[in-house]
């Protein structure tokens, strides 16, 4: 009877050893799988970081052939002011320049669409991997108390 008590206090050790070591186990899964899902979240946030650099520096190019276009236009006025068929020239360059700064001005406004975007989702990934980080901070304290029993 003694023995068989032994037996039975054993076979219970073993269990509980059993039990915690799939209790760690599946801890060690969920780590690795939110490890794995921030390294891609972190990579998301690089990618758009990048894409949000591409697309400001589109916009200050766009923004610098807009000023460029308009510095021309105003020294062409300047410089051809008293001729009559000269300006009847001009005005056909402004209507054209006008067309080019209002298409610059459109692209511009697309890509500022496009940032905002862009700022939105990177916000969005930076939430989740916030939350990510939160729940990985979470498994790692109830990891240390399992291990610390």
């Amino acid at each position: 009877s003694a023995q068989r008590e032994i037996e039975i206090e054993n076979l219970k050790n073993l269990l509980k050893e059993s039990e915690t070591r799939y209790a760690n186990e599946k801890i060690k899964n969920q780590e690795s799988r939110i490890r794995r899902e921030l390294d891609i979240l972190s990579e998301k946030c690089i990618e758009l970081q990048q894409l949000h650099q591409q697309a400001q520096a589109a916009l200050d190019e766009k923004q610098t052939a807009i000023q460029t276009l308009q510095l021309s236009w105003d020294n062409a006025i300047t410089e051809n002011n008293g001729l009559k068929s000269s300006m009847e020239a001009l005005e056909l360059e402004i209507k054209s320049a006008k067309a080019v700064i209002e298409d610059l001005e459109r692209s511009k406004r697309q890509l500022e669409s496009k940032v905002e975007e862009k700022d939105k989702i990177l916000i969005s990934f930076k939430k989740s991997f916030s939350t990510q980080r939160e729940e990985l901070n979470r498994v790692e304290a109830e990891n240390k108390i399992l291990n610390s029993k």
